[in-house]
């Protein structure tokens, strides 16, 4: 998710760096952090206005399978470039280690200001880091991405199963997933195998710079637009949905960001530079967050005594991208940078 800490920039640097991907993992994390501020603040028991909370579900349904179809888009070459197991080394190096130190240090600070937060943490939550990734609030997507990553390699790269056979295996996993949902160690793995093979398969003609003229242009746009707005509505009206359609809503959802992603990177305006830099560092930005996040409604709350949801979702939603990109430059030079990357793991 930033330049040093994963796949995705390692392939994308110099003149061939594809900064609609930036873009993307930009608007996604951004959609992430609206999210949690907004349910510090729910939790908190302050009243928030419905068009908030609308605004969150309606990029719900696909802010996540984002995530693992742009990390399926660049999987193959990481893949083919190692052996299994130095691939299954990289990637215990960079989305485990993150996910372990930030999980304790984020479950000890909860649990030190318990008077405080909104979570009720126990001792028994290092545990379920390992068996019960859902219980550790957003750390879980990390968790999943890595079982996915490895569940892809075993069949892409030691199994060698072709494209199609990985994708029908991959449907069948998401619909298995709904019978183990209360197991989110392996449900999240099964549900999210789909969209990573999705990006996969789509690797083709996303990276593939002869489409860029098309991709750039705003007729992509145009046309997703009115299915976008039209599938959302239909999300927030229909939540039961059958789950196979609810993965084509993410989908529909998933391209219309990516062609906004497009846009942006040919227009690149400074005024959408913000969205490229949150992109780069979307992984500290994601390990980091919650802190923040949950660390400016408690000031803005007990201490400055301000309760209006709107100002504390607009600080924190503006503090919870910032300070995460902050703190992690000021880090990175010093020994510190170890609670991002371990030194004896490269």
């Amino acid at each position: 998710m930033s330049r040093n800490s994963t796949e995705i920039n390692s392939s994308l640097t110099g003149a061939n760096r594809l900064n609609w991907v930036e873009y993307a993992k930009g608007i996604a994390i951004i959609l992430v952090v609206y999210r949690h501020i907004l349910i510090g603040i729910q939790r908190s028991g302050l009243d928030v206005l419905p068009f908030l909370i609308n605004a969150n579900e309606i990029v719900y349904s696909f802010r996540m399978p984002l995530f693992f179809v742009l990390s399926g888009i660049f999987a193959a070459k990481s893949i083919n470039k190692r052996t299994p197991i130095t691939f299954t080394q990289n990637k215990l190096r960079t989305i485990m280690y993150p996910y372990l130190i930030w999980g304790i240090i984020q479950i000890s600070i909860q649990l030190v200001l318990s008077n405080y937060t909104n979570a009720n943490r126990s001792f028994i939550d290092f545990i379920y880091l390992l068996i019960h990734p859902r219980a550790i609030d957003q750390l879980w997507y990390l968790y999943a991405l890595f079982n996915v990553s490895i569940i892809f390699m075993l069949l892409y790269r030691v199994i060698k199963l072709n494209n199609l056979l990985i994708v029908l295996l991959s449907v069948v996993c998401y619909g298995v997933s709904v019978f183990v949902k209360e197991y989110s160690l392996i449900h999240d793995a099964l549900y999210y195998l789909i969209f990573f093979a999705i990006g996969h398969i789509g690797s083709k003609y996303l990276l593939n710079t002869k489409n860029y003229g098309l991709y750039n242009s705003n007729k992509p746009f145009l046309i997703l637009f009115p299915f976008f707005w039209l599938t959302q509505w239909y999300w927030l009206e229909h939540r039961d949905m059958n789950i196979f359609l609810f993965g084509i809503i993410a989908l529909l959802g998933t391209a219309f960001v990516f062609s906004f992603s497009f846009i942006l990177s040919k227009k690149d305006y400074q005024l959408f530079r913000p969205i490229q830099i949150a992109g780069q560092y979307s992984l500290q930005i994601y390990l980091m967050h919650l802190l923040v996040v949950s660390a400016v409604r408690i000031f803005m709350v007990n201490l400055l005594m301000i309760k209006e949801p709107i100002v504390i979702l607009c600080v924190g939603w503006i503090l919870g991208c910032v300070l995460p990109v902050i703190v992690y430059r000021l880090v990175k030079p010093t020994v510190l940078n170890i609670l991002f990357e371990p030194k004896l793991m490269r």
